[in-house]
């Protein structure tokens, strides 16, 4: 079942909360009941990871504008072992030369889940994933609030261009689970109502497990990955407010190297973003 709000999609509604911001990226790992690792970073670096690694825990998460990726892993082993890995993004995408024209967005998180029980009826246990892209008007959310108004959960909140959410629980299993292969996809589009618009775009995904007394062990593998796609008419230009995100916008032109160091940081340059086209 899918389309659910699930324990782990619930505790992250408490984790988005600090200052507005233009960009960001938010690794973040928790580790048994109370343990948590926050990696946020506010209009800086546009890639950062955080990790746990013990024995018996393991949680590591990537989160990446360059490439729209999020990497992914959790692993716990013992009775009453939990252990997750977050990944949030968001960044403000301008559209020149749309009007009337779809923008497409997509965003999907592959995975290999890996469980073994200690009996037939593992009662209370979770082994949950989560993905969700929510896109609202510039200014109106950040990365504080914006889940929680994706949500609609309140008349007040205030609605998003576009959202979605899915997600789902495969936690009491009746017997081991041996590389399940997790592949979902978010893929939907709004219209551009101008030649000149800006949203405010937001990702995220999660993968979570809780052992409990039958349920001995579980490994969550979503390093090969998380990838957001987006996709606009011909002759669209995007501009991102990280300058890397999906941007489309010409370059200052790179001078004729005059040094194998130059010549690197002009090679560096050419090197962009995967970034498809469709025509319309």
């Amino acid at each position: 079942m899918k389309n659910f709000l699930s324990a782990a999609a619930c505790s992250f509604a408490l984790l988005v909360s600090t200052s507005a911001n233009a960009y960001f990226v938010r690794p973040f790992v928790t580790i048994g009941p109370a343990g948590t690792i926050d990696g946020l970073v506010v209009n800086s670096a546009t890639h950062a990871s955080q990790g746990f690694n013990e024995a018996t825990l393991k949680a590591r998460s990537a989160v990446s504008l360059d490439n729209g990726e999020m990497r992914l892993y959790a692993e716990g082993h013992g009775p009453n072992a939990a252990a997750s890995a977050q990944g949030v993004m968001g960044d403000t995408l301008t559209f020149t030369g749309g009007a009337g024209t779809s923008v497409d967005v997509s965003f999907g998180l592959d995975a290999i889940l890996n469980a073994e029980i200690f009996g037939v009826t593992p009662n209370n246990s979770i082994l949950s994933w989560n993905i969700a892209v929510a896109v609202f008007d510039t200014g109106l959310v950040d990365h504080t609030n914006w889940f929680g108004n994706a949500l609609q959960d309140d008349p007040g909140d205030i609605a998003p261009v576009f959202f979605q959410l899915l997600n789902e629980d495969l936690g009491n299993p009746s017997a081991d689970i041996v590389d399940y292969e997790l592949s979902e996809s978010i893929d939907g589009s709004f219209m551009l109502g101008s030649d000149n618009e800006s949203y405010d775009f937001f990702y995220l995904a999660s993968v979570f497990g809780s052992a409990s007394t039958e349920l001995s062990s579980f490994v969550w593998d979503g390093e090969n990955t998380a990838t957001a796609g987006l996709d606009v008419a011909q002759g669209v230009t995007v501009r991102s407010g990280s300058g890397v995100f999906f941007d489309t916008a010409p370059t200052n032109p790179v001078p004729e190297p005059t040094t194998m160091l130059l010549f690197g940081a002009g090679l560096a340059g050419l090197l962009g973003t995967g970034f498809r086209k469709k025509n319309k």
